[in-house]
């Protein structure tokens, strides 16, 4: 082992073996200081005018400058440096020299077949021929400034950085995975590969063995065996979303080349499969826009310069996206959604509207612009609901999605319900009250206002309604609904229909004299309570027992006695109003004798007269003759004249002309506006009921005018004259009778004052 080392008191090698010791193994160069002054050591061994040859091991220790003016040869050992190593001449290393400081070189490095690894620095100011390996280890710095032949191996590691000055000529390899800065010239017959940085400023000619690999910065390795390679750029267009094909293309000036093709630069919006020279772009999800990517071309000699790819991706419609909605609201209550909020376009958001809007099954949804939706629930409705709606793009695509509502309940005050009863005059009618509460809870009822013309029995919400007697038409009653809280009112309103009454049909009487019909307007009292205006009608009347009844056109009835009968008859009557109802009365009628009793009026009994002539109802002539007759008229418009004779003439009803004739006559004119006139002889005239007129003839007359407005003239003779009811007229002759209770009372003095006489009739 050749040991330099630092070792004082020790001779250095150039003081004692200078020119003429060869070191050899197990000896050393020992160094110590040169005059004796330790202030001034010498820290240098030369190897000067000698070859220092060794196979074992040559330790520099750190501090320590071997200076080599002359030849170092390491055959298969170990030079290990921890100092300085300066190379003024030549070193030819066989075996490994190990640089952890600093290898300066002015001469000649020979590594034949020998390995340089460097940690520290080597300065090659002159010339470095590999024929090993020469390995740049992490921080390790090789400055070559000269010539640096590489003929083997040079590796660059990582952490390493290669600086070349001036000229490095490889024949070998140089792998680059460190820093590798080239300021001069690179003559490459062999190959380049760089995986990390490789900075060219400077030149890198490419001979035609030579090959780069890996990217070059800076000025690209000129090509000496012909023109230079080319990667062909290329311009793609495709559509979004859509993969594309891509086939990598070159030149070269060789025919006979074959390219090889690298990705330099990966597209960044985008990936690449497959293998060069043929990929497969796929651009990201959605993406447009440009891409690109960049490559090179070899022709496993010399590199391209990097080529572009440039991929134009062309937008399409993507559809928009609709995103379900959740809201919660109060019952009753209306809402404007903000679908489009939480929808979007990837193409363009805000061109998203609403297009179309699904129904609910418990509300209603109204499209209120073109990113709301409107919802109204049910009246009283609570719980979920849903709906669906469509948004569209510009482009017409369309996403669908889903509002999902919930409906907090609120207390609703009950609904009273109006109701409309129908029920018929006279008749009760059940009404049972309802309402409804949204929520189900127990509700009380209370009547608010009565019916008008009805009644209301029971207790609420169960009634029974009794319209007044006779009642027909509207009637109404309101009441209320509570649920303890909230109220509300209703309205029953009722129809109470007419139904048909009865009439009413009132007994009537009426009086007639013997003989004499009597028409009787039984309807007068009559009536229908239904309507008094309706139109009532004798539909049927009974056989009386002493008489006929006959119905009218006008609905009077008209009854006739029979014979001569006289005292109380009946019959009863029916009358309809048309509608089917029907009412029955009795009539009951006085049949009085029209004549005062035979005895009464005429002083005697009938059996003392000579004869008895009696007439008939109807208007009758009757003749007296010339003894003492007893003549009645009865009934109708009569002419008697009684002839000779005391006769007793009664006219009865009628508007009668009675003469008496000769003799004392007795004269009753009886009901009527009769005309009546004594004649000769003293008679006694009673003209009855009715406007009469009186004449008293010869004689002394009693006159009576009865009721009614009469004119009496007493003619010749002492009269007594009573005008009875009514206004009369009296005519008194001269002056010479007696006058009672008339209002007129004239003296006769000329034939043309009394009134006219009546003229008798021939039989």
């Amino acid at each position: 082992m050749v040991l330099l080392s630092f070792i004082p008191a020790i001779l250095s090698l150039q003081q004692a073996f200078a020119d003429e010791y060869l070191l050899t193994d197990q000896e050393s160069c020992k160094l110590e200081p040169l005059s004796g002054n330790w202030d001034e050591v010498s820290t240098t061994c030369f190897v000067e005018g000698f070859t220092l040859e060794f196979g074992d091991i040559l330790d520099i220790s750190s501090g320590i400058t071997l200076q080599n003016n002359g030849m170092i040869s390491n055959n298969g050992g170990i030079i290990d440096n921890h100092g300085i190593l300066s190379n003024a001449d030549k070193i030819d290393n066989e075996g490994t020299i190990n640089n952890h400081d600093t290898i300066n070189n002015e001469g000649t490095i020979d590594n034949d077949n020998g390995i340089i690894e460097n940690t520290g620095s080597i300065n090659n100011l002159e010339t470095i021929r590999n024929d090993g390996t020469i390995n740049n280890l992490f921080g390790g710095v090789i400055n070559n400034d000269d010539t640096l032949d590489n003929f083997s191996t040079i590796i660059n590691l990582f952490g390493g950085t290669i600086n070349n000055s001036y000229m490095i000529n490889n024949h070998g390899v140089v792998d680059n995975s460190g820093n590798f800065d080239n300021g001069g010239t690179i003559n490459n017959h062999g190959t380049i590969n760089n995986a990390e940085i490789f900075n060219n400023p400077g030149m890198i000619d490419n001979f035609c063995t030579g090959i780069i690999n890996g990217p070059i910065n800076g000025n690209q390795p000129i090509d000496l065996c012909g023109q230079p390679i080319v990667a062909n750029s290329q311009t793609i267009v495709i559509n979004e979303d859509t993969q594309v094909h891509i086939t990598l293309t070159g030149s070269s000036h060789n025919e006979d080349d074959i390219l090889t093709f690298a990705i330099v630069d990966l597209p960044s919006n985008g990936s690449l499969a497959g293998g060069a020279p043929h990929f497969v772009y796929t651009p990201n999800s959605n993406f447009f826009g440009t891409d690109s990517f960049t490559f090179t071309a070899s022709n496993g000699t010399v590199n391209s310069n990097p080529a572009t790819v440039m991929i134009l991706v062309i937008a399409i419609d993507d559809p928009p996206t609709a995103v379900d909605d959740a809201v919660m609201i109060n019952e009753d209550e209306t809402i404007t959604i903000d679908v489009i909020a939480n929808d979007g376009d990837i193409d363009m958001n805000d061109d998203t509207a609403v297009i179309s809007v699904s129904d609910s099954e418990n509300g209603v949804t109204i499209i209120a612009g073109y990113k709301t939706i409107t919802y109204t629930p049910n009246a009283n409705f609570y719980g979920s609901d849903s709906f669906r709606y469509v948004v569209s793009d510009v482009s017409g695509s369309t996403a669908e999605a889903t509002v999902w509502i919930n409906i907090n309940p609120i207390n609703d005050p009950p609904v009273a319900n109006d109701q409309n009863v129908v029920t018929n005059e006279d008749m009760m009618t059940s009404i049972s009250l309802s309402a409804t509460d949204a929520e189900q809870d127990d509700l009380s009822y209370l009547i608010t206002s009565q019916p008008s013309h009805g009644t209301l029995t029971g207790s609420a919400p169960n009634l029974q309604y009794i319209p007044a007697a006779n009642y027909f038409g509207p009637d109404s009653f309101t009441f209320e609904v509570s649920d303890s809280d909230l109220t509300d009112s209703a309205t029953v309103s009722i129809t109470v229909n007419p139904v048909n009454d009865n009439p009413e049909a009132l007994d009537d009487v009426a009086t007639t004299s013997q003989g004499i019909a009597v028409t009787i307007d039984v309807l007068d009292n009559d009536g229908d309570i239904d309507d008094p205006e309706d139109s009532l009608s004798v539909e049927s009347v009974t056989t009386p027992a002493n008489g006929v009844a006959v119905v009218n056109s006008d609905n009077t009835i008209t009854y006739t006695p029979t014979g001569t009968f006289v005292g109380t008859d009946s019959f009863t009557y029916t009358i309809s109003d048309g509608n089917g109802g029907t009412a029955t009365a009795t009539v009951i009628i006085t049949v009085k004798n029209p004549l005062p009793p035979v005895e009464e009026f005429c002083g005697v009994p009938i059996d003392s007269f000579d004869n008895v002539i009696d007439g008939t109802s109807g208007n009758d002539k009757l003749f007296g003759t010339n003894g003492d007759d007893l003549i009645r008229g009865f009934g109708g418009n009569d002419i008697i004249v009684g002839g000779n004779g005391d006769d007793c003439i009664i006219g009865g009803d009628g508007n009668d002309k009675l003469w008496g004739g000769n003799g004392d006559d007795m004269i009753e004119g009886g009901s009527g506006n009769d005309l009546i006139s004594g004649g000769n002889g003293d008679d006694v005239i009673n003209g009855g009921d009715g406007n009469d007129t009186i004449y008293g003839k010869n004689g002394d007359d009693t006159l009576a005018g009865g009721s009614g407005n009469d004119q009496i003239s007493d003619s010749n003779g002492n009269d007594n004259t009573d005008g009875g009811a009514g206004t009369d007229n009296c005519y008194d002759k001269e002056g010479r009778n007696t006058v009672v209770n008339c209002e007129g009372n004239k003296t006769i003095k000329e034939k043309n004052d009394k009134p006219p006489e009546p003229t008798k009739k021939s039989r």
